[in-house]
């Protein structure tokens, strides 16, 4: 039953929206590390709804956007002795793109319950938004730091191989220029 509700409120958002529809390639090599690096990264990337990682993207029905996920994880580091973690997260942003907040829930990944709270707690945290639409959003990068670590799309520019936004923890998505929504991962 609770897929049921989740899909009629996506259904609803779909009629409300102000989603455009169109699609742009996510894996695409064509036109990598265009031009000079850039000094402080891109104003607005592109984040495309696709059947993978941009399964969740979309807009709320007072037209915020948003990008959920539950792909953030952090490694063990042996130096620090920092337990291995699993995030679900929902990234917030205004209508114009500019970012307003981060809603993050943090998992043991040792833990025996912890594949199925994480499961509950994403659906929990996508009906939190309400009738939404999945489309592609414009949105900006940002980082927030929680518990000493980074979260968010992060600017990384390296002289080698171009520059990138990249999704963190974890480094899952890696968006680069034109912005346009095109990713690695």
């Amino acid at each position: 039953m609770h897929f049921f509700n989740t899909l009629a409120t996506i259904l609803i958002g779909l009629a409300l929206s102000g989603c455009d529809g169109q699609k742009t390639p996510n894996s695409s090599s064509a036109g990598k590390y265009p031009g000079a690096l850039s000094s402080q990264g891109p104003d607005r990337i592109r984040i495309n709804h696709d059947d993978y990682h941009g399964e969740w993207v979309g807009k709320t029905s007072d037209g915020s956007q948003f990008f959920a996920t539950d792909a953030l994880f952090t490694s063990q580091n042996v130096r620090t002795q920092r337990t291995v973690r699993d995030y679900v997260a929902v990234f917030l942003w205004n209508q114009d793109g500019s970012f307003r907040e981060m809603r993050l829930d943090s998992f043991d990944r040792r833990s025996s319950e912890s594949f199925e709270l994480r499961a509950k707690t994403f659906q929990d945290r996508i009906d939190e938004l309400g009738a939404i639409t999945l489309c592609d959003i414009r949105v900006a990068p940002f980082e927030e730091v929680r518990d000493g670590v980074s979260f968010g799309l992060i600017y990384a520019p390296d002289e080698g191989n171009g520059e990138w936004v990249e999704l963190q923890p974890g480094n899952e998505m890696a968006f680069y220029p034109p912005w346009d929504g095109r990713y690695d991962t």
